[in-house]
């Protein structure tokens, strides 16, 4: 865990036993989860998108965010939390999770478009995770029952925001930008909820 909580906070108690398994395979748990239970979905037509976002955020919460808050004993409030496939004008003053690259340069892909993120480019930014994503299949489109096995979640989509303000660039507000889950390791980032910066979401970049 990344600790960013700023003045005096309420620890909760942590289970001892959580300490032995890392962010990174708490998050990737879920993943592959995720893969499992998606051709169930299809076979049930329960993939349509309202249906699907709301089925993943429910698994999301429960085998992400309450194992990191018995982990680290952190008070669970639902709105203290970044959202699973949710956008957000702003990701610091919430909780919530980050890429951190095993190598540099990171390749990602924008537009279908390949890019190699360095140093320089990543400096004083934020690689936020948003959702997993297939590199193949667009799940926002119809998929044959077929090939739901085939869908594997192998690749993160993320914010790229600013380190500082946590706001998004406009540059890269303008379109998706996704990176191979394996790259990276997922770590959980708590912070101070800040209520006023997160009531609505507010065209601001940074």
């Amino acid at each position: 865990m990344i600790d960013r909580r700023l003045g005096k906070f309420t620890r909760g108690t942590a289970e001892l036993s959580l300490q032995l398994i890392s962010d990174n395979e708490v998050v990737l748990n879920f993943q592959r989860a995720l893969s499992k239970l998606y051709p169930s979905l299809i076979s049930i037509n329960s993939h349509a998108a309202e249906t699907y976002h709301h089925m993943t955020r429910e698994l999301f919460d429960q085998m992400v965010y309450q194992v990191f808050s018995r982990k680290y004993g952190i008070a669970r409030h639902e709105e203290e939390f970044h959202r699973y496939a949710t956008g957000l004008h702003c990701y610091r003053k919430i909780h919530h999770i980050e890429c951190v690259p095993k190598k540099l340069p990171l390749t990602a892909f924008r537009e279908s478009h390949r890019i190699e993120l360095n140093h320089e480019e990543l400096q004083d930014k934020l690689l936020v995770f948003r959702e997993f994503r297939d590199n193949i299949y667009d799940l926002s489109k119809p998929i044959e029952r077929d090939h739901a096995g085939r869908v594997h979640f192998n690749m993160a989509e993320i914010e790229i925001a600013s380190a500082t303000s946590g706001y998004r660039f406009r540059s890269y507000a303008a379109s998706r930008c996704f990176i191979w889950k394996d790259d990276v390791e997922f770590v959980f980032v708590a912070e101070s909820f800040d209520a006023d910066e997160h009531a609505k979401f507010r065209e601001v970049f940074a």
